[in-house]
């Protein structure tokens, strides 16, 4: 497990409220948890092909599905918004519930809309495979932290966790996120950090979803070790 405690003691790194342990005696002390679903908002996602046509898009295939997802839409746009709700909605039904086991706390859900806190809706965001290695990644903690601000959260009070994605790339094979805790009222970051992993699973939307449940189940064995 020495890829996880890295990039652990990397995360916990990033926050001078949290070390090693602490995080997780954080989160479960916390009035509430709550998961905010997967963020979208500057997702950037690197195809095989270049598409002088938006509508040409639908017809990309990595990882395979792409094409059954899009045939029910008459355009690309909604299906990417199909794709972002879907995605949202397999965290939910499949991974929550192995945060709760692993802290052993009620993980509420506050979900402002299907595609979770995805303020970007009705553009598809696939770019030219060539531009991939030329684009810098725009993400950090400075520009996290100007999102979490912007979130629409019942629960006041609390921890909330989400997933900021960040980019889906076909030719280096890697799918990058930032897993996120704040503090819910004055939404300040607890911990964030740039985790990438090579994606995996049949289909569309399991093979770039994966990174998600590969992070919750080594999380949870973080968990159990008292390293997290």
């Amino acid at each position: 497990m020495w890829f996880l405690s890295a990039f652990v003691l990397a995360l916990v790194a990033s926050s001078p409220d949290a070390s090693a342990g602490q995080l997780t005696s954080q989160l479960q002390a916390a009035p509430e948890m709550v998961w905010l679903g997967l963020d979208f908002s500057r997702v950037r996602i690197f195809t095989p092909e270049t598409f002088e046509d938006p509508e040409e898009r639908v017809f990309w295939d990595p990882g395979g599905g792409l094409g059954d997802v899009v045939t029910r839409f008459k355009k690309p746009k909604d299906a990417w918004d199909q794709l972002i709700a879907d995605w949202n909605a397999m965290a939910v039904n499949a991974h929550v519930e192995h945060i709760e086991e692993a802290l052993q706390r009620e993980i509420l859900v506050d979900l402002p809309t299907p595609a979770g806190q995805t303020q970007r809706k009705g553009d598809v965001f696939f770019e030219s495979v060539y531009d991939a290695k030329n684009t810098p990644v725009e993400l950090n903690q400075t520009v996290i932290q100007e999102m979490v601000k912007k979130y629409k959260v019942k629960t006041k009070k609390g921890v909330g966790f989400v997933f900021v994605m960040d980019r889906f790339s076909a030719p280096d094979k890697e799918v990058c996120a930032w897993p996120t805790f704040f503090e819910l009222e004055k939404k300040t970051i607890i911990s964030t950090e740039r985790l990438c992993e090579k994606p995996s699973g049949s289909g569309y939307r399991n093979y770039w979803f994966s990174i998600v449940p590969t992070y919750i189940k080594d999380m949870t064995k973080a968990i159990k070790k008292d390293d997290f």
